[in-house]
Parts: C-alpha cells; structure tokens; sequence
C-alpha cells in the first residue's frame, strides 16, 4: 500500500481571496491591511480608518466635481473645460488632473 501526500493549495492565487494582502499558509490563508488600514470582521475586507478623506472626482465632459463621500456632498471644480474624458488625483497635495480631448493636452489645477 501506497502512502498518500496531500498537496498545499494556494487560496492567495488568483488573487481575490482578500481586498489586500494575502498571505498563504499550509492548509490556510489570512489576510492582512495596509497602514492606515484595519480588518474588518470577515477577515477579508480592509476599510479605511480616516473615512473624512474619502473624495471621488467625477466629469461629465463639460465639468469637473468633486464628490465627499463622508459629508454627501459634490462641490463643482471653478475651471473651464471643453471635453473632459479623464480625471485622477493626488489628495495628499490636493491635486487634480484631468485629459481635454479638444484642447489636446492633461491639465492640473492644486
């Protein structure tokens, strides 16, 4: 008779298992956060622990508005634009960028 192995399953590959780090171990898996960052009860799920910088930039090709999803509200961006089709930010310096397709060039306004 013949003795069986079993053979260790990655659960970290494809990714997907955690929303951040996962971490395979023999049998197991456990996930973990980033700083600034904690686990939450499922033990898959990493949430924020500042929710007041939680922004999203959103455009409508002809403006620019700046959504806080804490407080619920959207504030127009002051800028003249002619067909926005891109927008990103940094919001540790307060930056936002965005593509004019008509003017052909990525602007930023700080």
């Amino acid at each position: 008779m013949t003795a069986m192995t079993c053979q260790d399953w990655n659960e970290c590959d494809p990714p997907g298992m955690c929303s951040q780090e996962c971490a395979n171990t023999k049998g197991s898996f456990y996930c973990t956060c980033a700083e600034g960052y904690k686990l939450e009860t499922d033990k898959r799920t990493c949430k924020a622990l500042n929710h007041s910088a939680a922004f999203l930039i959103i455009s409508n090709r002809h403006s620019i508005v700046v959504a806080d999803l804490q407080e619920h509200s959207l504030e127009r961006v002051p800028v003249i634009v002619e067909n926005v089709v891109a927008t990103t930010s940094n919001m540790h310096t307060g930056t936002i960028f965005w593509s004019d397709m008509k003017l052909k060039k990525i602007l930023r306004l700080d």
